[in-house]
């Protein structure tokens, strides 16, 4: 067993060292790490997650729904307590409150997935990985992004409107939030950390098998 965890966390020790010596031999400064990041989550990760879901068949993705069930109520769950808990037992801000649940609820799958679950598992990590980020994607960041966005646009109109023409401004405001919210997811499924993995559930659905010489590349 400590042989099973060192071989999973031990190459992210590594990696972290390794940054702090590059750092050191002035390698990579501060503003490299938009552009290695750009590459990680951009190019490397959605590949990664394209070409491990593409190789699953139908049937063993029928199987992990029950996984897809499990991960929607530990991450959707867990934020929505956390958001609660905040916001009424410790009387935060609904921003706050919102930054609180998603610190909670949302772990770096993209990032230390791919480390961790595929030296375990191997090419089958692919999956939780790539539904893991999606339900994260998908319902909690932008869910996140509507109640920072609520609570900033709350405290200016308490601050610059008058009481008597607050009603006045509340179907105006519904809609905002709405298009906020459009806005953010529609900017999310552009991310090809998102439609990567769904374009390959889609293949693998569809029962169309990808061929093994594009994946291995």
């Amino acid at each position: 067993m400590l042989d099973i965890i060192l071989s999973a966390l031990l190459p992210m020790v590594v990696t972290f060292l390794l940054g702090f010596v590059a750092a050191w031999r002035h390698d990579f400064g501060s503003k490299d790490a938009p552009t290695l990041n750009r590459m990680v989550l951009v190019y490397a990760v959605p590949l990664a997650l394209f070409a491990g879901t593409v190789t699953t068949s139908r049937a063993a993705l029928g199987q992990d729904i029950p996984l897809v069930i499990a991960l929607c109520v530990a991450i959707i769950g867990l934020y929505g307590v956390v958001f609660l808990f905040s916001h009424f037992v410790l009387r935060m801000q609904v921003g706050m409150s919102a930054l609180a649940a998603l610190t909670a609820s949302a772990p770096a799958v993209p990032f230390v997935g791919p480390a961790v679950l595929g030296e375990l598992f191997g090419g089958l990590s692919a999956i939780p990985i790539a539904i893991a980020s999606l339900v994260i994607n998908l319902t909690v960041v932008p869910v996140t992004i509507l109640l920072l966005a609520l609570d900033s646009r709350g405290r200016d109109r308490q601050e610059n409107t008058p009481v008597g023409v607050e009603g006045e401004h509340s179907a105006s405001s519904s809609k905002s939030y709405a298009s906020v919210f459009a806005a953010k997811l529609t900017e999310t499924l552009k991310e090809p950390m998102v439609w990567a993995p769904l374009l390959a559930f889609i293949i693998v659905l569809s029962g169309f098998h990808f061929p093994q010489l594009i994946v291995r590349s």
